[in-house]
């Protein structure tokens, strides 16, 4: 008993809610809302909370400081904890920085969209902006909607380079789908296979197994959403229909070697993974929504703000990229 309080260090483990003996905090584990639970929890116990089910460690972090401290190269070995077994089978594969194949993504994806090179989506971004806040000035009791909307067609018209409303509304609903199903399965407890991995060898007609359907199902969506629209564009791009303005997946292919390179398969799978920005939308939203939400809660931020940009930008246009260093305020 004295051991399993114990981490790999001999030091005491976070606090937490008590355990089961054998089955540890299994029946606690919350299934809606998760972080409404974590959060009272975290009041009661700390920010930072100890879990186990059936043997699997959890550690909770539930406040910002807890939670970047784990990117600073003192938190790196966290970075290397086990791939839950709802996530790990091939057909249920979630681009992740986890997964050491995934390391390799970074390189790529740093220099087709790091800080420096999104100037070079400026046209798109702009045009899908305001699009938006047009449609948002007729309707803002409908910002949820309109704001998710709006981001995710200017993701997939910067990465695919389409510029077609209803095809891209499909490829968002369906990595709308793909980022809930393994949503859903990072849930700790919510999945009994991520606390014992044999499961996930059980056949799917066995009884009681439709877990292993359902993220089936989601592991070819999520093959679908990455592969067949990089090889829609990838065509459009080899016949020379291409968007006026430059996307993801042009400067991708255009660094492509050819099919018959010895590394052109490695290579193309990278660029399929890194066009896949969608998957990352999710994070992006909720801070769209909370900025929307403070701003409504403070108007008096509100007035402040628009006189700034009055003042600086005048009445008759909106701010362009190059007015952000006379508007520190904003």
């Amino acid at each position: 008993m004295r051991k399993a309080s114990q981490n790999a260090w001999g030091l005491p483990l976070p606090p937490g809610p008590p355990c089961i003996p054998l089955i540890g905090n299994l029946f606690q584990m919350p299934q809606v809302d998760p972080c409404i639970v974590y959060n009272d929890w975290a009041k009661k116990y700390s920010n930072i909370m100890y879990l186990e089910v059936l043997g699997q460690r959890i550690v909770v972090l539930n406040s910002v400081k807890s939670i970047t401290s784990m990117y600073t190269p003192s938190g790196a070995i966290v970075r290397t904890s086990r791939i839950q077994a709802s996530t790990a089978s091939p057909k249920c594969s979630q681009p992740s920085s986890l997964v050491p194949f995934w390391k390799a993504h970074q390189k790529h994806f740093h220099q087709h969209l790091g800080p420096m090179q999104m100037e070079i989506y400026r046209p798109i971004i702009e045009d899908q902006t305001l699009k938006y806040l047009r449609v948002l000035v007729k309707n803002l009791h409908d910002f949820r909607l309109q704001t998710h909307s709006w981001l995710g067609l200017t993701f997939m018209h910067l990465s695919y380079g389409i510029n077609n409303a209803q095809w891209n509304e499909n490829l968002i609903i369906k990595a709308q789908a793909v980022n809930q199903g393994f949503s859903e399965a990072a849930i700790a407890g919510c999945y009994l296979v991520n606390s014992i991995p044999l499961l996930q060898h059980i056949p799917t007609w066995v009884p009681g197994a439709g877990w292993r359907k359902r993220l089936e199902a989601v592991g070819e969506l999520s093959w679908e959403v990455s592969r067949v629209p990089f090889k829609q564009a990838k065509e459009q791009v080899d016949l020379g229909k291409v968007d006026e303005d430059i996307s993801l997946v042009r400067r991708l292919v255009d660094d492509l070697p050819p099919e018959t390179h010895p590394s052109y398969k490695e290579r193309a799978t990278i660029a399929q993974n890194v066009a896949a920005i969608g998957y990352i939308a999710d994070t992006t939203l909720s801070a769209l929504y909370g900025f929307i939400i403070a701003l409504a809660m403070h108007p008096e931020v509100i007035t402040k703000a628009q006189n700034k940009i009055d003042t600086v930008v005048g009445a008759d246009r909106l701010p362009q990229p190059e007015d952000y260093k006379r508007l520190p305020f904003v």
